[in-house]
């Protein structure tokens, strides 16, 4: 198993990522209650995360080391969802149960395109409700994603923000080869 992590643009990064490798993840509770992306999300084996709750914090991180023994996981680290052109800094408080175990941290890059709008378009930011965000994507005739998985980093000797800055720095050095592709 390994800490997948990841820069954030939508809600659909989740279905984009999920296919590309068998992974659960961590998320806010809010998402759980979202229409069709909130079932996907529990059946997709996320770890809900009440946000501003420490006893939700550390049952999560108590479960993510349970989980890392058997299955991936993936996070999203800025901790929100940004335009897509830049990897916001990368929060490291979920890198603990891996370094703690041992199991490597591996970066990836997300960047969207669709013949019509830019990422920092289809990205779900501003405030944006989900449903307005979620019709309006269902109406784009064509949304490309994608994905660069960058080297996995080992976790062995390292604290949390070392690595935090060294994978933020992987995904920041993929995205300009995603843009151009």
């Amino acid at each position: 198993p390994a800490l997948f992590v990841s820069n954030h643009i939508s809600w659909y990064d989740i279905p984009v990522l999920q296919s590309s490798i068998p992974t659960g993840f961590v998320g806010k509770a809010e998402i759980r209650g979202w229409p069709i992306i909130g079932w996907m999300a529990y059946r997709g084996n996320t770890l809900f995360i009440q946000r501003g709750k420490r006893d939700s914090f550390l049952t999560v991180l108590t479960d993510m080391k349970k989980r890392m023994k058997m299955q991936n996981l993936l996070i999203f680290p800025e901790g929100t969802s940004s335009a897509g052109d830049t990897v916001m800094t990368f929060k490291t408080r979920f890198y603990d149960p891996a370094i703690e175990d041992g199991v490597p941290i591996q970066p990836i890059a997300l960047y969207y395109t669709s013949p019509h709008r830019s990422c920092a378009e289809l990205a779900f930011i501003n405030n944006e409700s989900f449903m307005v965000h979620m019709i309006r994507m269902l109406g784009e005739p064509y949304i490309d994603a994608r994905v660069r998985f960058c080297a996995p980093v080992a976790t062995t000797g390292r604290n949390r923000h070392e690595l935090g800055d060294g994978t933020q720095a992987e995904g920041t050095a993929a995205l300009p080869t995603l843009k151009r592709q």
